[in-house]
């Protein structure tokens, strides 16, 4: 009889001990995922699958999806790659680069320069064009080429905006090539008129 209550004591500690740390490794496991972190909520983003070149008409390929913590993007960074397809790039985008609309051809794209407007300025040699990157700031001169009259200044830090691509297949033009320019709306007209008149260059202003 002794020998049968000594097991169930026996019995009964053992079990009591494994309770013990079962409860112990309950209350540690509970500390622990209280201390840890809650894991932050991401947003799916689109960005460049690729380096795209500035006048980029976008397709789907051109396009991935990441997932991004929300405080980590830019306030206009686009979620539906429908926005993209189709839209043509103002600016080169590197691989992995998120896209916003003030990178596409379009209103946005002048709403990041106030108190400016998109003009297209022809100018007069398409190498000055070639130089010509997005941001650039410039000076758009007008000369007279046979020299009846002084350059004249049409407008002064302007903002180059985008440099539209030729065409494939499009012969170089021999009346230059175009850019898009945001200037001074009363410096508009000028700067858009005056390849009808005469030689349009432009001068980097700083």
């Amino acid at each position: 009889m002794m020998s049968v209550l000594r097991l169930a004591r026996r019995r009964v500690l053992i079990h009591r001990r494994l309770l013990a740390a079962l409860f112990a490794f309950v209350a540690v496991y509970a500390a622990l995922r209280a201390l840890t972190p809650a894991e932050a909520p991401t947003r799916q983003v689109l960005v460049a699958a690729t380096d795209l070149p500035a006048g980029t008409r976008l397709a789907a390929k051109d396009l991935t999806t990441i997932a991004a913590l929300p405080d980590a993007l830019p306030a206009a960074a686009v979620t539906e790659a429908p926005r993209l397809v189709g839209r043509t790039l103002a600016v080169p985008v590197r691989s992995g680069e998120v896209i916003t609309d003030v990178r596409l051809l379009g209103r946005a794209l002048q709403s990041a320069y106030p108190g400016l407007v998109a003009t297209p300025v022809r100018l007069s040699d398409a190498s000055v064009v070639a130089l010509l990157k997005p941001g650039d700031v410039v000076d758009v001169i007008a000369g007279d080429p046979q020299g009846r009259q002084p350059p004249r200044v049409l407008a002064t830090a302007a903002r180059v905006l985008a440099v539209p691509p030729e065409p494939r297949g499009f012969a170089a033009s021999p009346d230059g090539a175009l850019t898009l320019l945001a200037v001074r709306p009363e410096e508009s007209a000028l700067a858009a008129a005056a390849p009808v008149a005469g030689y349009v260059t432009v001068v980097w202003s700083r």
